[in-house]
């Protein structure tokens, strides 16, 4: 039987990350400044380096119908991923 992918602790970790980066939204919008901006890129690229890395370790061994969801999370966390690298190669908005 294939492990269960809605887990309350892994919806917890997520729950606190995500809610992590909405504080440092927050803070950014309301100081501002090109450092601030570099952190919050570059903190996010942390993050969802951990969550790939996480959703790769989590496929092995689930059923086919499992491993769709685990594929799609693995694909959100890549594009996102992307998105967050551009952003911080292009730098703070002027």
């Amino acid at each position: 039987m294939g492990r269960r992918l809605g887990s309350s602790r892994a919806r917890g970790a997520r729950g606190v990350a995500s809610l992590a980066l909405l504080g440092l939204a927050a803070l950014r919008l309301a100081v501002g400044g090109p450092w601030l901006h570099a952190l919050y890129a570059w903190l996010g690229v942390a993050v969802l380096a951990a969550y790939a890395i996480h959703d790769v370790a989590r496929l092995a061994g689930l059923t086919p119908d499992d491993a769709v969801e685990a594929c799609l999370h693995l694909y959100l966390d890549v594009a996102n991923l992307a998105l967050l690298a551009l952003d911080c190669l292009v730098g703070a908005p002027e």
